[in-house]
């Protein structure tokens, strides 16, 4: 399946599929995040490349932080874990699944119905790009949206799904220039730091 028949056409359609969605997204709590996603959250999970033909596929041990943030926001870090042997010896630490969520806060907008990880997005160019979080229920969506300084376009979205007993599945895609270049399949269980 190719990453344009996932994203429904075009770099455009992306962001306006986004951003209807954003705008239509039913309220997380009225007074910032659902306390039931906060945590340590570490697991193990799958991780799918496919970055200029080069093809990979890694089992990782994945580790998700998301903490209360200001009056009302959160903060969520990522990290993996690759491990080369399955002794467990040669363990490599990357930052984050994802650089454009590093120390990135969100702030409720529209009385925490949705929630920004910046204060303007008038340039999804810039530095750190737009990124948006809202809640379905159970599911805690990210979607973000970044232009690279080569030009690439970039639309990641991760779901991070609470399972009924006590876990959290998250799925992560993201397309570069309308190509699904990066899945990342985990499961997760809440563990103390």
């Amino acid at each position: 399946m190719s990453a344009r028949s996932i994203i429904g056409g075009s770099f455009s359609s992306a962001i306006l599929a986004i951003l209807m969605v954003c705008a239509s997204a039913p309220p997380a709590r009225a007074d910032g995040i659902d306390a039931r996603f906060l945590g340590h959250w570490v697991g193990t999970g799958k991780v799918f490349t496919d970055e200029g033909g080069h093809q990979s596929k890694l089992d990782r041990t994945i580790e998700v932080d998301i903490k209360p943030a200001g009056a009302d926001g959160f903060e969520i870090s990522n990290v993996l874990v690759t491990t080369f042997d399955p002794a467990g010896r040669g363990k490599s630490k990357s930052d984050q699944t994802d650089p454009e969520m590093a120390g990135r806060v969100f702030h409720p907008i529209d009385a925490g119905k949705r929630f920004a990880g910046q204060t303007d997005c008038t340039d999804p160019g810039g530095e750190r790009g737009c990124v948006w979080a809202r809640f379905e229920g159970d599911a805690m969506v990210i979607d973000a949206v970044t232009v690279d300084n080569q030009g690439r376009q970039n639309v990641m979205s991760s779901r991070r799904q609470l399972t009924t007993d006590g876990g959290m599945n998250v799925s992560f895609r993201r397309i570069v220039d309308g190509r699904l270049a990066r899945i990342v399949e985990a499961g997760l269980i809440r563990r103390d730091k």
